[in-house]
């Protein structure tokens, strides 16, 4: 259970580093010198899920 855990934490953390590059990106800014932490990041991640890709997701047990 703790390596599904690390595991989804860590994909959220890239998603969330990819959404925010991506949307500063286009007002010129890195978003890793915005001073964003882990858990911004992670939360991020949030913002790409949808409610058709969270039922098309299979359950982590």
């Amino acid at each position: 259970m703790t390596a599904q855990a690390s595991f989804l934490v860590a994909v959220m953390y890239f998603l969330g580093a990819v959404y925010l590059t991506a949307f500063y990106r286009y007002f010129r800014l890195d978003a890793f010198s915005l001073g964003f932490g882990f858990a911004e990041l992670a939360m991020q991640s949030l913002n790409l899920l949808t409610a058709s890709a969270a039922i098309a997701l299979p359950p982590l047990s």
